[in-house]
């Protein structure tokens, strides 16, 4: 495997596993505890796609965690269709599921997400929603949003666990919040149950005790960098000052290869950057794979965008092109799943080498 091209200052990268180890001493607010957190988006290169299906998530979060230990699920998102997940609006009311029914990215409820992931109830009577990671944890952290009469209760599924209930009289409407509990023995599920009025659900973040690094995907497939820019601004930056990730990844563009002029690309790299930053999170920019039109399109000059970002932000970046080669070089070898996306083979080693670079 080809060493990955460091552009930015060699500085950039050596603050990325600083960062890191610095977090294994660090508490998270409220919780006690040894924790380090990598968040990655922003599309399918980094939520997993091709055919047969494959992400570069489950590599480095299985390098990072031998090397820091595993500090648990980290993000989950409500909204993600899979065995556990549920949500029922109750008696009347209505749900909108940002997935399935794909709401305005800049504006409403949806605007307010962390990446353009989340369920909304409104006008709700005994709604309901739920999560299971599927692999135990020791500490829950939901985060949600309350609008005019929104209240709800949620606990783990196991015997004996203690809930928590919220409402207007505990929480803040209209901005971001979170509440935490514990999970109890032999059981990995979340409830979220009693939900009344206009409650959002964002995310649930889950954390082992024991401490270790957490790897949260917070791609969402066939997104555009345009609409993860056009979230909120300033909710954008109140995801980035309460969840203060010590490593942001962001690999995104491939989805606006067709419209993203270099111009426009350096503007929504650098909004995106820029909120990252403002809560001290180190960011990795990375120059996504060589698509095969990529002589057609726009992405053959997004590396100098990124390059150039990096070094005035003091970015790292990563090349992916030198860990996969050139489209036909990395087809060749196996490394892609079809035009786009990496093969499993191809994401083991963005993984193995994104892993390399923060330790």
């Amino acid at each position: 495997m080809a060493n990955i091209d460091l552009e930015a200052p060699g500085a950039s990268a050596a603050r990325l596993r600083q960062a890191l180890r610095q977090a294994a001493g660090r508490p998270v607010a409220g919780i006690q505890r040894r924790h380090a957190r990598v968040l990655a988006g922003i599309d399918s290169l980094t939520a997993g796609g091709g055919s047969p299906w494959s992400s570069m998530i489950p590599s480095l979060a299985t390098a990072l965690k031998t090397r820091m230990g595993d500090g648990g699920v980290g993000l989950q998102f409500f909204d993600v269709l899979s065995a556990g997940y549920y949500a029922v609006a109750g008696t009347g009311g209505s749900l909108s599921n940002f997935i399935v029914d794909n709401p305005a990215w800049d504006s409403g409820a949806r605007s307010h997400s962390l990446c353009g992931r989340g369920v909304a109830f409104t006008s709700a009577s005994g709604g309901s929603s739920g999560l299971d990671p599927g692999l135990a944890w020791d500490f829950c952290r939901v985060f949600f949003e309350l609008g005019a009469g929104g209240s709800f209760s949620a606990v783990n599924g196991g015997a004996g666990a203690a809930g928590v209930n919220v409402s207007d009289s505990t929480h803040p409407t209209g901005t971001l919040c979170a509440v935490d509990l514990q999970s109890a023995a032999g059981n990995t599920a979340l409830a979220v149950y009693g939900i009344t009025g206009a409650v959002t659900l964002f995310s649930a973040e889950f954390i082992n005790a024991s401490g270790g690094v957490t790897v949260s995907n917070c791609g969402l497939s066939g997104s555009l960098l345009s609409e993860h820019a056009s979230l909120d601004d300033g909710w954008a930056r109140q995801w980035a000052a309460m969840l203060r990730p010590d490593v942001y990844m962001l690999n995104g563009g491939m989805n606006d290869r067709y419209t993203a002029t270099p111009a426009g690309y350096s503007f929504l790299i650098n909004k995106v950057v820029d909120r990252w930053q403002s809560a001290g999170s180190e960011v990795l920019l990375i120059r996504p794979n060589d698509s095969s039109d990529v002589a057609s399109t726009y992405l053959a000059e997004y590396d100098r965008v990124l390059k150039a970002t990096a070094a005035l932000r003091g970015c790292a970046f990563l090349d992916d092109r030198t860990v996969l080669g050139a489209y036909a070089v990395a087809s060749a070898a196996g490394y892609m799943s079809d035009l786009i996306h990496p093969s499993a083979t191809g994401n083991a080693l963005r993984g193995a080498a994104y892993a390399a670079e923060m330790m």
